[in-house]
């Protein structure tokens, strides 16, 4: 039996959610932070919602990066399946995102390849 390969981002990725759902695209949501509260990326919060914060409170958010802990939770739900993951994430220049990734991918040790964007979106 071959197996699936299967792609995943994180919400950096700005794709269309119909795009993302027509293509199996797994989406690993970062953590935004608004003041003293934080939201997972397209789970519990939304760009209309940053923006308002945004214009009300005349500061801008703060992200969180996801953990390799995560990033390996993340990962192990499909290798577990037996599937190979291409995974394609924020920047290295832009947040430490792609290097909990790589570790996380290392700590798996199989089917897990990590591709540094370069870029924010």
């Amino acid at each position: 039996m071959s197996k699936k390969i299967i792609i995943t981002t994180d919400s950096t990725c700005d794709l269309n959610p119909e795009y993302i759902q027509e293509n199996d695209i797994r989406v690993l949501p970062l953590t935004i932070n608004l003041g003293d509260k934080s939201y997972y990326d397209g789970v519990d919060i939304n760009s209309e919602m940053i923006f308002n914060y945004v214009k009300e409170a005349k500061v801008l958010p703060k992200t969180s990066a996801t953990s390799i802990d995560g990033y390996m939770s993340f990962f192990n739900e499909e290798v577990e399946k037996g599937n190979t993951i291409i995974h394609v994430n924020i920047g290295h220049k832009f947040s430490s995102c792609n290097q909990s990734a790589r570790i996380a991918a290392e700590e798996i040790g199989h089917d897990v390849y990590v591709v540094d964007s370069e870029n924010l979106s």
